[in-house]
């Protein structure tokens, strides 16, 4: 998640594939935007909480995504696929957790020295 966002901002992320010699970068992929606790859904962020274990929520963005990557082709979805990402800080770790609207962890929180770099 990108930690410099506003309030208001939105993060369009536009993908290119390479075919051959032709270049797509007509796709917004992921937009991205800062989201308040009260608008996350209950399911989401009790697995959120669950999963900073003790530590605090820094930021929750909500992603909307609109196209995915299929047997290496950009297929444009037909209506938006939505995830939360959060922030996490406990101690002097930090780690970073996505979670569907429905509760479901799609990546666990990853726990590391804050400051350290990622992989």
């Amino acid at each position: 998640m990108w930690r410099s966002l506003a309030a208001s901002a939105v993060l369009a992320v536009p993908v290119a594939l390479t075919l051959g010699s032709t270049v797509r970068k007509d796709v917004d992929a992921i937009r991205e935007t800062v989201a308040q606790t009260k608008d996350v859904p209950a399911a989401a962020l009790e697995a959120i909480r669950k999963g900073a274990a003790g530590g605090k929520i820094k930021q929750i963005a909500k992603d909307e995504i609109r196209a995915e990557l299929k047997d290496a082709k950009i297929i444009k979805l037909d209506s938006p696929k939505y995830r939360y990402e959060a922030d996490l800080v406990k101690g002097n770790q930090v780690a970073e957790i996505q979670v569907s609207p429905e509760g479901q962890v799609i990546e666990a929180p990853k726990w590391k020295a804050r400051g350290a770099k990622e992989n």
